[in-house]
């Protein structure tokens, strides 16, 4: 954005995947009040991943959460519970972990972690 406003340039639109960018003399034709990237930019395809304090990651979009397509492959979905760290074993607060789970946990890092 920097590098274009330096060539005398104004952001007009936004894709999935570019900057549409127009001259300056040109861009009051186009009647956009504010133009930053804030404004013109669509989220509503953007992926999210999160995890919550037991380990378990999660999947989003704007939309919802749960599994999410994969934008540019018809049909493909990215599932959540493919993307887990943890085994469902363990995945759970630390703090409240048996003897048994402190010993998979333990044995789960050196074998995933050596």
């Amino acid at each position: 954005m920097k590098l274009a406003k330096s060539k005398s340039y104004e952001l007009v639109a936004v894709t999935a995947t570019n900057l549409i960018f127009v001259d300056a003399r040109y861009y009051p034709l186009f009647h956009i009040p504010d133009n930053s990237l804030d404004v013109l930019h669509d989220e509503s395809l953007a992926g999210y991943i999160f995890h919550r304090s037991d380990g378990q990651v999660f999947l989003a979009r704007a939309d919802h959460v749960g599994d999410i397509p994969l934008s540019w492959h018809e049909g493909v979905m990215l599932r959540a519970e493919k993307v887990q760290v943890l085994p469902k074993a363990i995945r759970k607060i630390p703090t409240v972990y048996t003897q048994r789970e402190w010993f998979l946990y333990r044995w789960w890092r050196r074998i995933k972690h050596q």
